[in-house]
């Protein structure tokens, strides 16, 4: 791409097949556990496909993930690693540490080089303790105390950042995620409708954790009030350049408006 003028006709041919996708997750780590949250958007291109779909996926019992990118990757990549983490429970008799579950997940993303979508934010507790990670498609792994991942993560962060502190309490890092998620939705198009979350708190005996899920409804974010006058241009008043008029029945179409586009066009009004 480097080497490619802007307006150029190669960078349309680059760019022409690619899509926009939409999420926002996050994870935070809080005094006795961690919280996982995110938003019930899948969207396919501009297109809203699916307006309750629960993106926290089940890994183990305390352990799960939230996922961004491509919804098929993420799911089927969750559900294989969950299986993997299985068979090793039964084979060791004891539950999984979340370390294991960042190793298996990275170790399979790897040789893909990225052309796996998946980018979790994955988080649990075992006899170590409450532990978050941030996983990209390439494999790279990152622990730290807060995570946010998808296209409406630029606003969501902001929000964790100006607002995180070590050693929160449970509802402090509740409210937080959620207000997080709420800004994805408000100021991301490709995320929105409500907030799911995932509360892991950690215990002394196995399999140290206790897991609930939650959903948390939102009012539907305002909006903008129109101002009288703004536009001069009344309903009715745009020329139409061209009409096609179809029938079904016979699938026949017929033009009944056809004017040339480079006709001086008068102006109809001005902005107020």
């Amino acid at each position: 791409m480097s080497n490619l003028t802007h307006g150029s006709t190669d960078i349309v041919k680059t760019l022409k097949g690619t899509r926009k996708t939409g999420t926002t997750i996050c994870g935070i780590v809080f005094d006795g556990g961690v919280v996982l949250a995110g938003d019930t958007r899948a969207t396919a291109d501009h297109m809203v496909m699916d307006k309750s779909i629960f993106k926290l996926h089940y890994l183990t019992p305390t352990i799960y993930c939230g996922g961004a990118g491509t919804a098929t990757d993420n799911e089927h990549v969750a559900q294989l690693i969950s299986s993997q983490l299985r068979l090793l429970e039964l084979n060791m008799r004891r539950p999984s540490r979340v370390e294991t579950a960042v190793v298996q997940i990275k170790r399979h993303l790897f040789p893909y080089q990225g052309h796996l979508g998946v980018y979790f934010v994955l988080g649990g507790c075992d006899y170590t303790g409450a532990h978050l990670y941030c996983i990209a498609a390439h494999g790279s792994v990152d622990k730290v105390n807060f995570a946010v991942e998808g296209s409406g993560s630029y606003a969501a962060m902001g929000v964790i950042e100006s607002k995180y502190h070590e050693g929160m309490t449970e509802e402090e890092a509740v409210e937080l995620a959620k207000e997080a998620i709420t800004a994805g939705i408000i100021n991301d198009e490709g995320s929105g409708f409500f907030v799911d979350y995932v509360v892991i708190r950690k215990i002394p005996e196995p399999p140290y954790g206790i897991t609930e899920q939650h959903h948390h409804c939102l009012k539907p974010s305002p909006r903008q009030e129109k101002i009288p006058g703004l536009m001069t241009v009344k309903k009715g008043e745009t020329e139409i350049m061209k009409e096609i008029v179809f029938d079904f029945a016979t699938h026949h179409e017929t033009v009944t408006i056809n004017k040339p586009f480079n006709d001086k066009i008068e102006p109809v009004g001005d902005l107020q």
